[in-house]
């Protein structure tokens, strides 16, 4: 991994890698209510608030 070969810990390294995998599989691409329960508004997806 490429990550630790720059000075990063190899067990950040991991999980920074193993989060990236999720991000890129759409797994934390959803929403909540928590957004409309506390300001009283609909909830952006990142690529929304991004756009």
């Amino acid at each position: 991994m490429h990550l630790d070969k720059r000075g990063m810990a190899a067990h950040a390294a991991c999980d920074l890698a193993e989060l990236m995998s999720q991000i890129g599989d759409g797994r934390w691409a959803g929403t909540t209510t928590t957004v409309a329960d506390i300001l009283g508004r609909q909830p952006r997806s990142l690529r929304e608030f991004l756009g």
